[in-house]
């Protein structure tokens, strides 16, 4: 049985995703694989607008596994956007990957990326 990914859009408003496969031998290595992802920017790259309240989900063919990440609202980015001065929210994942042995875990991570310092002073 293989697992599906999931994204839910839970807020009252539409919103960009962005999606970036991992190259990882044994998972799908095409973005436009993904039958949801509507703009394609590279080989392993592209986004969709996810409409408030709605989800899509991804299960990989029987024996591949899916490795990636997706942000909401700007690609994943090493420094903070404008629009998200604080970081970026991103959502690492590897599922489906029994192929890489017994040892082998799906796991998913949120990080949060790109934040930047603030400095703060005490009178």
């Amino acid at each position: 049985m293989s697992t599906a990914l999931t994204v839910t859009n839970s807020s009252n408003a539409g919103v960009q995703v962005f999606m970036t496969l991992g190259a990882v031998t044994g998972c799908v290595q095409k973005i436009s694989e993904i039958p949801f992802v509507t703009d394609v920017t590279n080989p392993l790259q592209g986004w969709f607008t996810l409409a408030a309240g709605k989800q899509v989900s991804y299960t990989p063919p029987e024996g591949v596994g899916i490795s990636g990440n997706f942000a909401f609202g700007t690609p994943p980015v090493n420094c903070p956007p404008p629009a998200f001065p604080t970081g970026v929210n991103l959502a690492e994942f590897i599922l489906n990957n029994g192929f890489q042995g017994p040892g082998a875990q799906e796991t998913l991570d949120i990080s949060a990326v790109a934040g930047s310092m603030r400095s703060f002073s005490s009178r």
